[in-house]
């Protein structure tokens, strides 16, 4: 039942999107006539090897935390995962809907997945947090490039972040504490609605003990999780190369600098703007950044569309054609 609210609620938010940002797409549209496909195939054969290496990510993280999934799946799921993410209200947590209904036809532990998925998640955040620390010291005779502000509030997050991991692993009963908080809110709920509780007295204690766990293992050998923090970060600099690919197409043979740069504002404003995913916002004060650096502003235009056309709105498709394929073979 849950499953098919979350899916139902999906289809509504994908619909609005579409209808909010119709002329957008129709601009990307004219944008892809005039654009060589020699450039754009490039760009989607390295959109590609990203999403295989994040599932392969996922992968490493979801048998980290005990959770056996099939590669092939997991690669399916990314793009389900990307399309509930940004469909659904609940700031990405409707993405881990994608993993969890799989975990439940073949009987993985939810608890685990969900654990995995959040150690996969934090990967690709450390990993871009080093990327705009690694770029900070190596253009740091640009840094005029790169706003400080955008910078300074991703690495206050990441201090933020940090901490909610270490606290994981050394002050658990805090964390079943606030678990518990969640408890006691959720059964108020389901009294209030299905007349019973839906959670247990020992849910919090044995949930929590299980991601405990997770964040232990990942301290007593931490070489695989850097591996994926690797992973991770070689996917972000697959986006900056898409990003340039791009522009050179359009003959704007752009900087290192500015091009890491664009996409850390990109990426910064996908996580923080108000709209799912950045839409509208990134392809509206993107264009006006990157004409700040020098670069044309019509071209500028042009470049974000394409860029987010092959990193963002395609996947999404995608996923909300796997989504479609998943949710009828399960009402069969």
């Amino acid at each position: 039942m849950f499953s098919k609210i979350i899916y139902f609620i999906s289809i509504t938010f994908f619909g609005y999107i579409i209808f909010e940002n119709w002329s957008l797409l129709q601009t990307i549209g004219s944008d892809l006539l005039i654009f060589k496909y020699q450039f754009l195939l490039l760009a989607l054969i390295m959109q590609f090897c990203k999403y295989f290496l994040l599932a392969y990510s996922f992968h490493i993280n979801f048998k980290q935390a005990g959770a056996y999934f099939n590669f092939k799946d997991i690669a399916k799921s990314m793009y389900i995962y990307l399309y509930l993410s940004i469909t659904t209200p609940f700031i990405g947590a409707g993405g881990m809907l994608a993993f969890l209904n799989h975990a439940s036809e073949k009987n993985i532990s939810r608890t685990k997945v969900g654990a995995g998925a959040v150690l996969a998640l934090l990967t690709d955040y450390l990993s871009f947090l080093i990327l705009v620390f690694i770029s900070v010291l190596v253009f740091k005779d640009t840094l005029e490039d790169f706003p400080s502000i955008y910078i300074n509030g991703i690495m206050a997050i990441g201090v933020g972040l940090m901490g909610v991991i270490i606290s994981a692993i050394y002050f658990k009963h805090f964390l079943i504490f606030l678990v518990e908080i969640f408890r006691s809110i959720a059964n108020w709920a389901g009294r209030l609605f299905h007349k019973k509780e839906l959670y247990d007295i020992d849910w919090a204690q044995r949930n929590v003990q299980i991601v405990h766990e997770c964040f232990l293992d990942v301290k007593k050998s931490p070489r695989l999780y850097l591996w994926s923090i690797f992973i991770c970060f070689i996917t972000h600099i697959l986006n900056i190369a898409t990003l340039a690919v791009i522009a050179w197409a359009l003959k704007e043979s752009l900087a290192l600098s500015k091009l890491t740069s664009t996409y850390i504002i990109i990426n910064t404003l996908e996580s923080v703007s108000p709209t799912p995913n950045g839409i509208g916002v990134v392809e509206s004060l993107t264009p006006k950044y990157m004409a700040s650096l020098g670069i044309n502003f019509s071209n500028a235009l042009v470049i974000v569309s394409i860029f987010r056309f092959v990193y963002f709105y395609l996947p999404v498709l995608l996923g909300f054609y796997l989504s479609y394929r998943s949710y009828s073979k399960r009402t069969d």
